[in-house]
């Protein structure tokens, strides 16, 4: 084995035995996620889908994709910048008005279009700012969301994700959340979920990951990667294939799959909507605090 890969093993000993794992025992790896899965109360598989708002750009195709969306029987989540947010304010409450739910995040716009790379790139990361910036940041946009939408979020994700999941970083965020009497946060990579489950509470609040690839499953199932990145080793049928591969390993076991995209990197992109489509044919629908509440609810019961 090449030597940068066992210093990466080293590094992340925790995603370095989920890969090996997944890779050589697989049916009792998903089996064991599935399990934890019904632990919380889930009974069948389930999908979250929720969009990064990041630029001005993603105001112009929102709705429309939106519809594209809600036609197939899938009500989106919505993550925007409170700078973003206000001047979208009319797209973002024809959506609000259709059901969705708006979670915080956070009130500075954190993206900027460089002009000689051409595509956009992102600022603001919370770990490179001070603790009392980045609190701020998070009750501006919670301030923000109530006047813009007139929505008490009570859900959390934060900028640039899984830049800012270290233990400690959960903790301090979560503490923040609980003083906003939010119900989650949606802000770890998967191998949280993995380790974890779907929904767990180690940091003093239900903390939701993302999924992952079934090609990788430390690396995030996302749009970026398969439909923007500029050096992108994937494409449209990869995300497609990854969905279709996800579904058969689900079957009909107790899962949630939660993705996240940017319109973007999508609104435009026929094999997203495909893929979306065959979720919404094998999976059901939910949003974040419906979730939340569901899992309370069984666990209250059990």
């Amino acid at each position: 084995m090449p030597v940068h890969k066992i210093l990466s093993a080293l590094k992340n000993p925790k995603q370095t035995s989920i890969k090996i794992q997944a890779k050589y025992a697989p049916e009792r790896f998903y089996e064991s996620y599935s399990s934890k899965c019904k632990n919380t109360g889930i009974t069948e598989p389930l999908f979250i889908l929720s969009f990064d708002c990041d630029t001005e750009k993603d105001i112009t195709v929102a709705w429309d994709m939106h519809s594209q969306l809600m036609d197939m029987g899938i009500q989106s989540v919505y993550a925007v910048p409170g700078e973003l947010l206000q001047k979208g304010e009319k797209t973002y409450k024809k959506i609000l008005d259709s059901g969705s739910e708006f979670i915080n995040h956070g009130y500075k716009d954190h993206t900027y279009f460089d002009q000689n790379l051409g595509y956009q790139r992102s600022c603001f990361f919370y770990d490179q700012q001070t603790k009392d910036i980045a609190e701020n940041d998070i009750r501006r946009g919670h301030e923000n969301l109530e006047k813009v939408l007139g929505v008490s979020a009570k859900g959390w994700r934060t900028p640039h994700f899984g830049t800012f999941e270290k233990p400690a970083d959960l903790q301090f965020l979560h503490g923040i959340l609980n003083d906003l009497n939010y119900n989650f946060s949606t802000s770890s990579k998967p191998h949280y979920g993995w380790s974890h489950g779907p929904i767990f509470n180690d940091y003093g609040l239900k903390e939701i990951p993302v999924t992952a690839m079934t090609k990788n499953p430390t690396a995030i199932l996302d749009s970026w990667a398969f439909f923007e990145a500029p050096d992108k080793i994937y494409d449209g049928s990869d995300y497609l294939n990854e969905v279709q591969n996800l579904t058969n390993i689900i079957s009909n076991r107790p899962w949630l799959i939660n993705l996240y995209a940017d319109p973007l990197h999508i609104y435009d992109k026929p094999d997203f909507f495909k893929a979306m489509k065959h979720l919404a044919n094998h999976t059901k629908s939910i949003q974040f605090n419906d979730f939340t509440i569901m899992t309370e609810q069984q666990k209250n019961a059990a």
